[in-house]
């Protein structure tokens, strides 16, 4: 989708402020049938299909447009004139957090959020990124979202990764082309009635049916909308809570080239996809 080199900073549906945050000019994050393309018209659109959903309505205000999620939780685009070789804003999502790690996600739905920053990390201590991206298997479901329930069995995938639930309630992250195990909870139940959840305070659990906890990362923190990410290079972590979304959030132009802002969360009528 991206080439044969994977870029740190976006894989599949997810674009990463940790490894630069940027999403350039034609370029796009993909999530079965959405797609949110960083277009070279530089308008910012979500497509459902070939049918635009929401868009920055940046369209003709710069050339050579890219996306960047900043430290903050920040999403920025980013534009060139003719006659000037440094690039300017020409919009930005006017959310912004504590200093951290941050998510944009392509949600399921086709909707947009920024998470963060990130309250649980798992580092990728051992694992060693492809450098070639030959073999790897499609980006699949490397999100959990809250309220997400997870039986025995595989939870998320991304590239040769993977993070399953074993039949005896054990959490592991493994290197599928290695069959190496880079993390695991350590956990044991004869009765393989579990099952892994993500709760609305940002903790991620193992729990029985009955609903008696198991294992927990013991990161509680405010309640709200959280994402457990595996990344390509095996990082798992919290990110949360949601701090900006293209549904509910206002649209802010910050140059006065940008022109008029476009309310988010409407469908828009007029967008040229190229």
């Amino acid at each position: 989708m991206f080439g044969l080199l994977a870029r740190p900073d976006v894989e599949g549906n997810v674009l990463y402020s940790k490894s630069g945050g940027k999403l350039p000019s034609g370029e796009s994050l993909t999530y079965k049938q959405y797609s949110l393309v960083m277009q070279k018209d530089c308008n910012l659109v979500v497509y459902d299909g070939n049918e635009p959903i929401w868009a920055s309505g940046t369209y003709g205000k710069g050339s050579n447009c890219f996306l960047t999620l900043e430290s903050n939780g920040e999403l920025i685009i980013h534009g060139y004139s003719l006659f000037i070789p440094v690039s300017f804003p020409i919009w930005t999502s006017g959310s912004t957090s504590v200093q951290g790690s941050y998510v944009l996600v392509l949600e399921y739905d086709g909707g947009l959020r920024v998470y963060g920053p990130a309250i649980w990390p798992i580092p990728s201590q051992s694992a060693q990124l492809r450098s070639d991206g030959y073999g790897w298997p499609a980006v699949n479901d490397s999100v959990l979202w809250t309220g997400d329930v997870a039986p025995i069995g595989t939870t998320i995938v991304n590239s040769v990764y993977k993070l399953a639930l074993e039949d005896n309630c054990n959490l592991t992250l493994s290197d599928t082309s290695t069959k190496r195990v880079l993390w695991h909870t350590n956990t044991s139940d004869h009765l393989h009635d579990c099952f892994v959840t993500l709760g609305a305070t940002g903790e991620f659990s193992i729990k029985y049916m009955g609903g008696e906890t198991l294992w927990r990362s013991d990161n509680r923190t405010q309640y709200g909308e959280y994402v457990l990410v595996l990344s390509p290079d095996a990082d798992l972590v919290v990110y949360g809570p949601s701090i900006w979304t293209a549904e509910k959030s206002a649209v802010v132009a910050v140059a006065a080239s940008a022109g008029d802002s476009v309310p988010s969360g409407e469908k828009i009528a007029m967008v040229s996809k190229e």
